[in-house]
């Protein structure tokens, strides 16, 4: 075989390979999110084998999803400045907090309500698609108490790169068996740090912020932060048994607000922003136990940007407990699932033209070579 078909054959190949490429790329950019289908969202609450029965189980629209899977704050919560887009799992256990800070805070009506049956299940059906937050009100049976986070669901999810509108998902839950007594377990020291994330914008602060301690969601202090208190306060001995929550009376101009932390360490998060993108949510995915812990000598302005980690597009809510994957280490970095508008179609495209481009060069090298052996 002489060189001429050789390289006949190679091209023709390439050429296969690029038409078959952008087929598969026609294919997936075509799957849109139809923003007009009705969807559904099942939960089921299961903790250490046993359904949680009777609870009451909220759900709040939150946010639109449009064609393009991005989503935009709406109605009661379009007022807040809250990033909603290209989160990673911890982002989105984050944006979850911080709405249901809203939403005791400003008492927001829930958009649904039912209770969960004997298995520990339920059903909202007839809903429209978007971004919703689900509340799972603390209940206590017996002796033991059953608590879940507030989690975000997209409506309709991300499977296999198939868009699913009705959506079963398992929130994680956490039970505690309240002992008797009471004595120095009944009182805790609460905490609040702010961290400034505004790289190269520090003039864009405000000389200071005022912070409420919400008291099971009702206005209990309110304090000052500024550069002469690091940017936090402690109080001391307040009662447990109470839901100890932080809101920023005022998030500054030009900037978003996440709430975090735990029991006793409440972190608010103003993130400067000069274009604010609207994104849509991760799956429900299982945060760290412990947020991190504030540095012995408090800085001038803590600062503590954390690092972005990849992940799927938008929040499908939890797997069913006897199916959650383990996680894997930190060498082997999770796939990220093909996430609507990422600008990842040209690496085939140009590595197939780019061969093209190399088979010709060495095509037009060997045959100038083949025509003075002929000489």
């Amino acid at each position: 075989m002489n060189i001429k078909s050789l390289f006949k054959i190679c091209v023709s190949t390439l050429i296969f390979t690029l038409i078959m490429v952008l087929s598969c790329i026609t294919a997936f950019t075509a799957v849109r999110v139809d923003i007009d289908k009705i969807s559904s969202l099942k939960l089921q609450y299961k903790e250490d084998g046993n359904y949680v029965s009777s609870a009451d189980v909220k759900i709040y629209r939150v946010a639109d999803i449009s064609e393009g899977a991005r989503f935009t704050l709406s109605g009661d919560f379009s007022k807040y400045s809250i990033k909603i887009n290209d989160l990673d799992s911890t982002g989105w256990k984050n944006a979850a907090n911080t709405l249901d800070t809203y939403v005791k805070a400003d008492d927001i009506n829930h958009y649904d309500s039912k209770k969960t049956d004997s298995k520990g299940e339920v059903l909202f059906e007839n809903l429209k698609t978007g971004l919703y937050l689900v509340r799972f009100e603390t209940i206590k049976i017996g002796d033991i108490t059953y608590k879940s986070d507030p989690v975000l669901i997209s409506l309709p999810s991300l499977d296999d790169n198939n868009w699913i509108y009705d959506v079963n998902a398992y929130p994680k839950m956490s039970s505690e068996d309240e002992p008797g007594g009471g004595g120095n377990n009944s009182y805790i020291d609460v905490e609040v740090i702010k961290v400034w994330n505004d790289d190269g914008n520090k003039e864009k602060r405000p000389e200071k912020i005022e912070v409420e301690l919400l008291k099971d969601g009702k206005v209990y202090d309110t304090v000052e932060l500024d550069e002469d208190n690091y940017w936090r306060y402690e109080w001391k001995r307040l009662n447990k048994k109470y839901e100890w929550k932080v809101v920023e009376k005022t998030v500054p101009d030009g900037y978003t607000v996440e709430y975090s932390g735990n029991k006793t360490l409440l972190k608010i998060t103003n993130s400067y922003i000069e274009d604010i993108p609207n994104t849509p949510p991760p799956k429900g995915e299982k945060p760290p136990d412990e947020p991190e812990t504030p540095p012995e000598t408090p800085p001038d302005t803590p600062n503590i940007p954390e690092v972005p980690i990849e992940e799927p597009p938008v929040p499908t809510g939890p797997m069913p407990p006897d199916e959650e994957v383990p996680p894997e280490t930190p060498e082997t970095p999770k796939e990220e699932l093909p996430q609507t508008g990422m600008i990842q179609w040209p690496i085939p495209v140009f590595a197939a033209l780019g061969l093209l481009v190399f088979g010709y060069g060495w095509y037009i090298t060997f045959s100038k070579k083949d025509g003075k052996n002929d000489k």
